[in-house]
């Protein structure tokens, strides 16, 4: 889980793009566990705030590691239908917390 909270540390302090650091940390973590046989079992607003707290320098990434084990779940094997149906579930759920954050990144750049 280190090498999980070192990432989202880094891509959030380190600010590698102009807008979406926090959303793109978020993302790439969520697929890094996921590709390690983990999922993170976190409500959206708690995210929110985790992240906030990141960018605003007030969670250390000894803090985001312990929140990450908190809420880490091993991922659950699945039948191929009821993979499919995940997956789509899954897909939706991205897309709605993309467009939050687009919706979020409009109102911090307006003056």
């Amino acid at each position: 889980m280190k090498k999980a909270a070192f990432l989202l540390h880094s891509l959030v302090t380190h600010h590698p793009f102009i807008n979406g650091n926090k959303r793109t940390a978020f993302e790439v973590v969520d697929a890094f566990l996921e590709l390690n046989g983990y999922v993170l079992r976190a409500k959206t607003d708690e995210i929110y705030r985790v992240l906030s707290d990141l960018g605003a320098g007030k969670a250390s990434e000894a803090q985001v590691e312990d929140w990450i084990v908190t809420n880490l779940a091993e991922k659950k094997l699945r039948s191929r239908q009821n993979l499919d149906t995940a997956t789509k579930e899954e897909e939706g759920r991205r897309k709605a917390q993309h467009r939050q954050g687009v919706q979020e990144d409009r109102r911090e750049e307006s003056p």
